[in-house]
Order: structure tokens, then C-alpha cells, then sequence
């Protein structure tokens, strides 16, 4: 039985994708033992959690549901589809939505235990790489009056909370390679390869958005065991990172006959 590492687009699928993407990613994790990150558990917290508690100030904000639905873009900009994924967690037994009270109370159930219980219910005890020290959320959310409060701060401005300066330094070598890549890493990011080189020279430069936005994926990849496949659902991004460091990429979405 072998060992593969789960990227954040597996973790959360298979707990809110759609059904057919579920068993494709569960079909493919079959017989395997599934380690992570630190890192990718601060994306999922990010991301997912940090958007479940969004959406319940807005519910909390709003006297009617349906006057929630309609201010979605005011809380979530350019990314509503976490928002659809959330809500899917939200419904009955027959699969209905739940009414604004109760869909409330569901959301703060996903918020304090479920949500990160779910979506790491899969990863095997022990088996969590945490070698960036990534600290992008601060501890748990708190209530503060009838929300939620819950903060996710990265900013090359402030003072290092994490391992990411050390974690560059021990992957110069990789960064390189990154740096003078085929040019299709760009399509990750438009700046993927001028970041890469930008933080060889200075290793402060891959803090903040660079770190979580641009070179994401590649920290990922760099940070996993060297003999364990990368697996993701975005092979666009990570097959062509996975080919330039010499790493075997595992297609979540496409089961192995």
C-alpha cells in the first residue's frame, strides 16, 4: 500500500465536489495512505473555513435567505463557487436547503468541528509534512457577539510567523529549475518563473501573495516526500511543475484501471 500526497483540491472535493468527482477522487485514493501538509491545510483553512464563516455573518446580516443569496458578490467577490460547495453541505436528508435558522446553525457545526474534520478525514495518522511552519490563519474562530471572527494574514511586510525563508534556502537547486522552466509553468501564474527568480535572489520576496498565490503549487510540490506522487484535481497547473522537478503526478479525477 503506498503513500501518495493529497493537495488541497483533492482534500476539498472530496467533501464538496460534485458526485461524480467524489468517486473519481475516491476511486483513485482507494489502497493508498494519504499524507498532506501544513501548508495545505492553512490553504484549506483559508479558503473553505475562512468562506464558511463569511457566509454566516452574511446569513447573520440578512433577515431572509434569499436576501443573503442576492449579496453574495459583496462577500465573495470573484469566488462564489466555494460559496455553492458550502451550502451543499447545508441541506437535508433528501438533499433540500435548510431553512435560514437551521442553515445557520449547520454552518456553525462546519465552522467549529465538522468542516476541517471532514476534509482531513482521509489523511493518515502521522502522516501531516509540516515543514514550512505555515501560521496564515490565527487559532480557531471565535464568536464575537453573534459572528464569527477570523482572520487570515500574510503579508511580506510583517514580521516572519513561519519556516518559508529556511524552506526556499533548503530548495535553491529547485527554485532554478523552476526559475528557467518551459515556458507553460507561466500559465499557473503570469509571473510564475520571474517570482522564482526574484525569490532566489532575494528569499523574502516569496512572503505574502507570492507565497500563497503565486508560488503555491510549487511549495506544495517541493514540500512533499520525494517518494510520494503529487496528486491533485488541477493538472493544468501541477503536471507541467511536477514534470519539471521530476516528480510523479497522480490525476485525482482520472481512476487507475
Amino acid at each position: 500500500m503506498g503513500i501518495i500526497y493529497a493537495d488541497t483540491t483533492v482534500l476539498a472535493s472530496r467533501v464538496c465536489g460534485c458526485r461524480d468527482e467524489q468517486t473519481a477522487i475516491e476511486q483513485v485514493i482507494e489502497g493508498h495512505i494519504v499524507s498532506t501538509s501544513g501548508y495545505v491545510v492553512e490553504e484549506l483553512r483559508c479558503t473553505f473555513l475562512y468562506d464558511a464563516v463569511l457566509l454566516h455573518k452574511l446569513l447573520v446580516n440578512s433577515s431572509r435567505t434569499d436576501e443573503a443569496l442576492r449579496r453574495v458578490n459583496r462577500y465573495f467577490g470573484r469566488h462564489p463557487a466555494r460559496m455553492w460547495q458550502l451550502l451543499s453541505l447545508c441541506c437535508d436528508v433528501r438533499g433540500d436547503p435548510l431553512p435560514r435558522k437551521r442553515l445557520i446553525n449547520r454552518l456553525e457545526e462546519l465552522i467549529e468541528i465538522q468542516l476541517m474534520d471532514s476534509v482531513l478525514a482521509c489523511v493518515g495518522e502521522g502522516l501531516l509534512v509540516d515543514s514550512t511552519e505555515c501560521a496564515r490563519s490565527s487559532g480557531e474562530p471565535f464568536w464575537r457577539g453573534d459572528r464569527y471572527c477570523f482572520a487570515c494574514r500574510c503579508q511580506k511586510g510583517d514580521k516572519p510567523t513561519c519556516d518559508i525563508i529556511a524552506f526556499y534556502g533548503q530548495h535553491r537547486a529547485a527554485l532554478r529549475r523552476l526559475a528557467k522552466g518551459p515556458r507553460k509553468l507561466d500559465k499557473i501564474h503570469r509571473e510564475f518563473r520571474r517570482t522564482a527568480r526574484r525569490v532566489l535572489d532575494d528569499p523574502n520576496e516569496g512572503r505574502g501573495t507570492n507565497c500563497y498565490r503565486v508560488l503555491a503549487d510549487a511549495v506544495i510540490v517541493l514540500e512533499a516526500p520525494s517518494n510520494m506522487p503529487i496528486c491533485s484535481t488541477n493538472a493544468s497547473d501541477f503536471e507541467p511543475l511536477c514534470q519539471t522537478l521530476g516528480r510523479e503526478f497522480l490525476d485525482a479525477r482520472v481512476p487507475r484501471r
